[in-house]
């Protein structure tokens, strides 16, 4: 059985350390300058993000300048309610006075109209007489 042999290379300890330890650092300086990169990338959007926010928080408070508070709502409420039941109770005293109006004015008419039916009931009646009388003299 033939056993694996390691080559033999005739690098130095030193040198082998110092060429990893380039590498490593080449690795790492572009990690770095990719978390740079990103960092920055990323701080923009967020930095972009704040100023929306920013934004969307003016727009709230003046939003909010344009409400009033609870209590003062249910005040208002209250008298607007107030209103509403003084404007009901004057439209059925009104309703009632009205009805009652018609029904005068009805009764008016209906008196107006029978004594006006009595007059021609009583103008005609004695026109009847008289023409009764006066055919009844001349023959």
């Amino acid at each position: 059985m033939m056993g694996y042999r390691k080559p033999k290379i005739d690098v130095s300890l030193e040198k082998y350390i110092d060429s990893r330890i380039e590498a490593l650092e080449k690795l790492m300086s572009n990690s770095l300058n990719d978390v740079e990169k990103n960092t920055t990338s990323k701080a923009a959007e967020l930095e972009k993000w704040l100023s929306g926010m920013n934004e969307f928080r003016e727009a709230l408070k003046d939003q909010q300048g344009l409400f009033i508070l609870r209590s003062e709502a249910e005040a208002y409420h209250r008298e607007i309610k107030k209103d509403i039941k003084i404007l009901m109770d004057d439209r059925s005293e009104l309703k009632g006075k009205t009805e009652q109006m018609i029904t005068e004015a009805n009764n008016k008419v209906s008196k107006k109209s029978f004594n006006i039916l009595i007059w021609i009931t009583i103008i005609t009646s004695l026109l009847a007489i008289i023409s009764t009388v006066v055919t009844f003299i001349k023959t």
